[in-house]
Parts: C-alpha cells; structure tokens; sequence
C-alpha cells in the first residue's frame, strides 16, 4: 500500500509500469549502493528507490516506489516543501539542501532524521525525473552533540577562528568570560576579544601563525590581556590548536581566565614585602628593644638596691625620693610597652572604611589631649572646615591624628612665640590633604631620614618618649592608601598626609 497516496496526473499506469521497469534497469548498479537514492517524477511521486533508502527510512522497497516524496518530510514542514519542490521543478539546477542549515527527513516511525540532500534533473524520454541522494547525519549529529556536550562542559573558555580570522564556534565558558551572547560572537573577527592597543599587532600574529600552525602557549613569557564586551580587560592564558577539515584549516583557542590567579599573586607578592618590611623592623626592633628596654630596667633596678641600702641606713626621706624615681620610669616603661603593642597591633587593625567628618575627628582627638597641652601651655588650633568629610578608617585616622598632635605639643617651645599646635586641611579633585604644624624646635637635618623609624628620638633632652610614634603614623597612613611627608626649620615642624580622591567637602 502506498505511503503518501495519489497517482501521477501525468502517466498512465502502463506508462508509469514502463518507466519504474526502465529505471530499475538504469540503476541496478545502485541497488545495493551505501548511498541512499531517490528518483521522483514532476508530481513528487517516487518512481525509484535503492535499499539504502529503504532501511534509512525503515519502509519496505516496494512500499516506497509509488509513494510522495512528501511522506519522507516531517509533518510540520510539508506545507512549504510542496512549495519549495514545485519551484524546483520550475527551476531545475543541480544544489545541495541542508548543507548551511538543519534538515530532517522522518521515517516511518516517526523518528526525525537528520539529512543533506544532493538534487540533480535530468530527463528519460519525455519524463522530468529528479535524482537525490540523501546523506543520513544522525551519526555525525551524534558526535557533533558530544563535541558540543565536551565544549559546554569545559571550564575553560574555547574559541574556534577560521583562516580569515572570523570565530565560528565558542562555548559558554567562553560567552561568559567575555560578556557576550553566542549569536552576538559568531561571525565576529577575533580582534573584537583583544585590547584596542593590541588590535594590530594581533592580526600580524594571527597572520604569523598561519603559516607555521603548531600547538603552543600564546603570549608566554609575557602578560596578556583579553577585552570584555564592556571594554574592561583582563589577564587571560591562551592556548592555541590547530585544527584541519573538510571544511578547511581553524585554530581553537583555549582561554583561561588569570584574574583570580593574578590576584592571588599580587597579594601573595604584596605578602612578600610585607614579610620583608617586617623582617627589617625586626632587626631594628630588637637591636633597639635590648637597648630600650632593658636601659629602664637597670636604672630602676639600680634605684632599688640604692633604696635599699638608705633603709638600712634608716634615711627615709632618700627612700621616698627614689621610690619616686622608680615609679616615674616605671610608667615610662609601660608607656614604651604600650607604644611596642600599639605598632605591633597597627597590622591587624580593621580596615572598614566609613564616612567621616574630619572636623569632629580633630575636634575628638583636641579633647583627649587637652591636659597634656594645658601642662605644656599649648593652643590647640582646629581649622579643618566643618564640612569636610572624607572616606577612611576611623581608628586608623584617629591614631594618625593622635600621634602627630602629641609630638606637636611634646615639641612646643617658647623662641617662635606662643606655643600652638595647629591642624588645617585642604582638598581638590584628586585627594584630600590635613597638615599638622607646630612652631617648635624642629627636626635636624641629619635626622631628616630617620624621622619614620623606630626608636628615633630627636630631643630626648627636651622630652620623653618612646621613639615610636612616627613609625606608626606612616604604617596607619600607607594602610589607609595615603602617604605622608614633612616639611621642618628651626621655626618649627608640619607633617602632611594625603589620602588620594577620598574628599567630599
């Protein structure tokens, strides 16, 4: 029983006898061919069939002769096939179908058949017959649908080029990473993943690698970047692989994305130097430390046997006067002790920044130091605008201000008129600046590249102190992105710390 139904307007039934007798003694050669074949007449009525065909298709041979060709197309395109096999009847040529697109054929199960089609006309007596030969796809669909299932599933982001340097292939990875859909990438040349500087210079290398293909590593030895949609790059790895087909030569490329990595080595190297400046305050730190330390410790170990031998003697008024002496460097001491911890501390201080008003912040730090500035008859002098607010780290920026204040009010004197310690602030567009001045004794100019070290006392005849203060001022201010410098006469001393584009006045 025929499949798709309808005789032939065109023949009559002896005429039609003739022509499929004629036929299969034309192609017996093809009987048996491992290509499938298909002879159909003007109406679209198969008037040939091989076995290839029928097992493809999974109909019996002579239920196919007889049978419309439109009983081999899916149901939901026979409508525009009808048309589409009209107007080549119309218009005769030998084509492939299918070879730029999907193209199904069903069989008699109803399961759909991926296929390429080669159509060619040709004419026996005065019959118009249409030859095709149909390649079943479904195997190479299957490995098609692996390779593909391989692609998605790699981490690694893969890109196939052609020899024009047009992409034709990319994985999910690979859209991810560069912030594209899939549609929007195939098609493009590769320039469009590479930094606008490099654009040039990367069509050269393409062109170079052309003509010597090999497996390889791209950009090795040096840094390379990739471009985003967006335009942001970023450091990838690339890795090159020549790839030959019918189809032509392509290379595919493997990109991994360093930003991660290259975070992890920036702050791994950043570790390094800090492990290094660490390693340098250790040595000056113990050196000093023995020196520091175990001075105070002496002395009042000294004025305890001293003590001692005026109560034997019974002088108690020569006791009381060195018990004096041991509680003052005794404190001096737990000064210096609490001076160590507070920079060994400056390390782990929490670094979450907020919005802060400097005014408040000088006006806070003012009010804690008063004593000390009234015991040394200093004006405290706060012309940061009250206004000005500034990004920052409260306790890092408190402790700056802190320690500049006291060293400013530590060093007053009389010979540049009254004593004052004076902040003051400035901002532009890119960064905000607070100086703290004093008119004090000043810094010599031979101690002008120890002021940030540790242990540095400049007028220990004037003051005590531990020597540590400016060496954690700077640590705080590198922490906070800032840096810090200082500008000192005998007409007195200011320190400047900028911190870049955090003002907001």
């Amino acid at each position: 029983m025929p499949v798709g139904g309808g005789d032939s307007a065109q023949l009559e039934m002896s005429e039609t006898i003739h022509l499929r007798e004629l036929l299969d003694e034309r192609f017996e050669p093809f009987h048996s061919a491992p290509s499938a074949m298909l002879v159909a007449d003007s109406t679209g009525v198969i008037v040939y069939a091989n076995q290839r065909l029928a097992d493809t298709f999974e109909y019996p041979r002579e239920t196919l002769v007889g049978s419309s060709v439109d009983a081999l197309v899916p149901e939901d395109a026979r409508s525009s096939h009808t048309e589409l096999r009209q107007a080549y009847v119309e218009y005769p040529a030998t084509r492939r179908m299918g070879a730029s697109r999907d193209l199904y054929g069903v069989s008699r199960s109803g399961r759909r058949i991926p296929v390429e089609i080669g159509l060619t006309s040709f004419k026996i007596q005065d019959f118009d017959l249409t030859l095709a030969f149909v390649l079943d796809l479904t195997a190479r669909k299957r490995q098609e649908d692996r390779f593909r299932a391989v692609t998605e599933a790699a981490s690694h982001g893969l890109v196939m080029v052609d020899e024009q340097g047009r992409i034709v292939l990319v994985n999910g990875a690979a859209c991810e990473m560069f912030g594209y859909e899939r549609e929007q990438l195939v098609g493009q040349l590769v320039e469009a993943l590479i930094p606008a500087t490099h654009g040039l210079k990367h069509r050269v290398y393409r062109a170079s690698y052309a003509q010597r293909t090999e497996v390889r590593r791209m950009g090795f030895g040096r840094d390379l970047y990739a471009r985003r949609r967006d335009g942001s790059e970023f450091p990838v790895e690339v890795g090159l692989t020549p790839l030959d087909s019918d189809d032509g030569r392509f290379v595919v490329a493997t990109v991994s994305d360093l930003t991660e990595r290259k975070r992890a080595e920036d702050e791994m190297q950043e570790s390094h130097r800090h492990l290094l400046r660490l390693n340098e305050e250790l040595s000056g730190f113990s050196y000093s430390v023995s020196h520091d330390l175990k001075s105070p410790l002496a002395s009042i170990i000294g004025l305890i046997d001293l003590a001692h031998q005026d109560a034997e003697q019974g002088d108690l008024e020569s006791v009381k006067e060195t018990l004096g002496q041991i509680r003052e460097r005794g404190s001096h001491l737990g000064e210096l002790v609490d001076d160590i911890l507070n920079l060994a501390r400056s390390d782990i201080e929490s670094n979450r920044s907020e919005r802060l008003n400097l005014h408040a912040i000088v006006r806070d730090v003012f009010a804690s130091l008063e004593p000390f500035a009234e015991q040394r008859q200093v004006d405290l002098i706060n012309e940061v605008p009250q206004d000005l607010s500034l990004l920052s780290q409260k306790i890092r920026l408190t402790q700056i201000l802190e320690n500049l204040v006291s060293n400013a009010v530590k060093y007053s004197c009389d010979h540049n008129g009254p004593r004052q310690a004076r902040v003051y602030a400035t901002t532009s567009a890119a960064e905000i600046e607070f100086g703290v001045a004093d008119n004090g004794l000043g810094i010599p100019d031979e101690y002008r590249e120890q002021v940030f070290g540790m242990f540095q006392r400049f007028h220990s005849d004037h003051c005590d102190g531990s020597g540590l203060g400016l060496s954690l001022v700077r640590k705080h201010v590198e922490a906070i992105g800032g840096s810090i410098e200082f500008e000192s006469s005998s007409e007195g001393t200011t320190f400047m710390v900028s911190i870049p584009g955090t003002g907001d006045s």
